[in-house]
């Protein structure tokens, strides 16, 4: 039995609540669509919305790093963007960015006294927990590893680096 794709429309607004495959396809792959509610250029304000946001380039030292696509493209992480309507950027900012931007970054050792600063939406913010001597954190390969309060700062920044190439050994 054949099936029909199927796109589920907001009705109240008209937003795509759920592409089918080919509607995707010719409308945010191929198209100019707003990647997340389907909305047609001319119909609402757009941006165009970096898939890397800038603040998690500059963090994280990316600006000159590629993402290699399919057909043997490359495009740099600083201009790798995609059509999207002010208003799911703005929601989507405040959804994900934010909260994703204030997740520990290796300014403090764990359970440091100094406390976390929040300033300009930006944090600085250290590892907390409640065991004794440390914290437990989970690294970006999947592993957990349990850090200790008195670990030297310079070997905990590391950790939080991605393209220091510093040597750390974690135990």
């Amino acid at each position: 039995m054949d099936s029909e794709p199927i796109d589920i429309i907001d009705p109240t607004d008209g937003r795509v609540l759920y592409f089918s495959c080919d509607r995707f396809i010719a409308d945010i792959g191929e198209g100019d669509c707003c990647f997340i509610c389907g909305a047609k250029p001319g119909s609402k304000e757009f941006d165009e919305e970096h898939v890397f946001p800038d603040w998690i380039v500059r963090r994280f030292r990316l600006g000159s790093d590629f993402l290699d696509l399919p057909l043997d493209r490359s495009v740099s992480l600083r201009r790798y963007v995609v059509n999207c309507c002010q208003e799911c950027n703005g929601r989507m900012s405040q959804v994900f960015e934010t909260p994703l931007s204030t997740l520990t970054n290796g300014y403090t050792t764990p359970n440091s006294r100094i406390p976390d600063l929040v300033v300009h939406f930006t944090g600085f913010f250290g590892p907390r927990s409640y065991h004794v001597g440390g914290a437990n954190v989970l690294m970006g390969a999947g592993t957990v590893h349990f850090l200790s309060n008195s670990m030297d700062l310079a070997t905990h920044r590391a950790l939080h680096s991605r393209n220091g190439r510093e040597p750390v050994g974690v135990s």
